[in-house]
């Protein structure tokens, strides 16, 4: 047990420290502390009983030196019965809070009511399983209402009913959990951790309705006529005595796949940092380049422009002079595009429709759509984001552009540009999607570094999806793309949501 509990604290470590938070983590961190104060109340109770001495010991390897400790402490049955009382209902309250961020596009989410029910049915079961007022209640209708019998019935019926509702409560959340995670975007960012995450999240719950699957429970016998009160064993061995044989090794089996989890996730990162590391350096670095290179260039550009406009010439050469000044004034314009896109930008953040942007974005470019066909699938109850949506419009375009060349490629067949959003784990995923010529596999891990294209350079320069890049991280967000050749591409933009932010005003940053 003790294995499994440095386990636990290990993942509440991991999850505190973990560069890439996200917004379900608080309530995880939190389930896993309360079960923590649990374990920690559980054991308090049983400190106070001899009885308990070989549980421990056989069945979840308590040592010694602490169990002498705790038996001459002072500290309260009564008190570690509400302590425990407590854990547990808040445990049961943040992992279906847990859980439930998963689920916004289903109607329970979003129903207050639900929320309300489940508080109340939780605070209830913390009043009437409290020592002082289950005592209390016992001398209130012991011998006035109810027969000590019934009492005893009725009490019994209360257990039944409350452990059946809290067994089922924490059921449903782990199946709610892997139906959550089934829906789970094909981004690699999340692929790996959905699984682990479920994987972690069930082996707790389990691990807990070992343990707690009685919790809680009246704990304090009372007499009436021989005015006295005592504590009664907690219900691990009797009826559960094989049960907790396979225990131990259920633990191990938990704990070994919780750690292979932490080891996947953070070798995952690592990879997606290494990455974006690896592309903002080449950003960088080109960035330095172009600045001086395009500044040299477009003087001497302004310098040629001057000595020719002052050339006099035939009038038969007139044309072609003229062709000569256009070409250095494109040249020109190009070339002051990519010194603009290497400039400092301030961005504004404001709350955001993703919907409502994508579908102004679209209409915006419809003149250059008119040749393909726009298939749009827009989840309902998407959270709001935080993007600028001048700058976004842009990133977008860009995709969107090259989207439109690729197809172009594939005349045989009809051009279908494919635009989702959906909510993923807290995040909204949009997904832009083409049926041209694809990326090659050897060309993928370049695609965002300056300069690079598959279209002559009179054409493209390579710097559109570098622009989209860094606009998409200063937006906090991730891309990446999916492509196969002759088959088309994906481009997923994942952009943190208000549920995982918290911010709603704006918010000015520097790209």
């Amino acid at each position: 047990m003790f294995y499994f509990i440095f386990t636990i604290i290990v993942l509440i470590l991991f999850l505190i420290t973990r560069n890439d938070k996200r917004g379900t983590d608080k309530y995880l961190i939190t389930a896993l502390s309360f079960f923590m104060l649990d374990i920690v109340a559980l054991i308090l109770y049983f400190s106070k009983d001899a009885y308990y001495y070989n549980v421990l010991n056989q069945y979840f390897s308590f040592p010694e030196s602490v169990w002498n400790i705790l038996i001459f402490s002072n500290f309260p049955q009564s008190l570690s019965i509400r302590l425990m009382n407590v854990a547990t209902l808040l445990f049961i309250y943040f992992s279906l809070m847990f859980t439930m961020t998963f689920i916004t596009d289903m109607r329970l989410y979003h129903d207050h009511r639900a929320r309300n029910l489940l508080l109340l049915y939780l605070a209830l079961q913390g009043v009437l399983y409290d020592p002082w007022v289950s005592e209390r209640l016992y001398y209130l209708f012991c011998g006035t209402v109810f027969s000590a019998g019934q009492v005893h019935r009725i009490a019994g019926i209360i257990e039944i009913v409350t452990r059946a509702g809290n067994v089922i409560l924490i059921a449903g959340s782990i199946v709610l959990i892997f139906i959550a995670n089934r829906k789970v975007s094909s981004s690699n960012f999340f692929r790996i951790y959905a699984l682990g995450e479920s994987v972690c999240y069930a082996s707790v719950e389990v691990a807990y309705l070992f343990v707690f699957w009685f919790a809680p429970t009246f704990l304090v016998k009372i007499s009436k006529l021989a005015g006295y009160l005592n504590y009664q064993q907690i219900p691990l061995t009797e009826q559960g005595h094989s049960m907790y044989r396979i225990f131990p090794y259920y633990l191990t089996a938990a704990g070994i796949a919780i750690l292979y989890f932490i080891v996947m996730d953070l070798r995952l990162q690592r990879k997606i940092d290494d990455n974006r590391l690896y592309i903002s350096r080449q950003i960088d670095a080109a960035d330095t380049t172009s600045k001086a290179f395009c500044h040299y260039i477009k003087n001497e550009l302004l310098a040629i422009q001057s000595e020719i406009d002052m050339l006099e010439v035939s009038d038969e050469n007139a044309e072609t002079k003229q062709q000569i000044l256009k070409e250095c004034s494109n040249l020109y314009d190009r070339l002051d595009e990519i010194h603009r896109s290497t400039k400092m930008s301030r961005l504004t953040l404001v709350r955001t429709d993703l919907r409502t942007l994508m579908g102004s974005i679209l209409e915006h470019m419809k003149p250059q759509l008119k040749d393909c066909r726009v298939v749009t699938s827009f989840r309902d109850s998407i959270p709001d984001v935080m993007v600028d949506p001048v700058f976004f419009e842009q990133a977008i375009q860009n995709i969107i552009v090259n989207a439109l060349d690729a197809m172009q490629k594939e005349s045989d067949r009809e051009s279908v540009l494919t635009v989702q959003i959906e909510a993923v784990n807290n995040w909204v995923q949009l997904s832009v999607s083409d049926n041209g010529t694809g990326i090659p596999g050897k060309d993928l891990n370049k695609i965002f570094a300056p300069f690079v294209s598959s279209q002559p350079i009179k054409q493209h320069w390579g710097i559109g999806l570098t622009v989209t890049y860094k606009i998409i991280a200063v937006h906090g967000g991730k891309i990446e793309v999916v492509s196969q050749e002759h088959q088309g591409t994906t481009f997923k933009i994942l952009l943190p949501s208000i549920l995982t932010t918290g911010q709603s005003v704006n918010k000015v940053v520097e790209m």
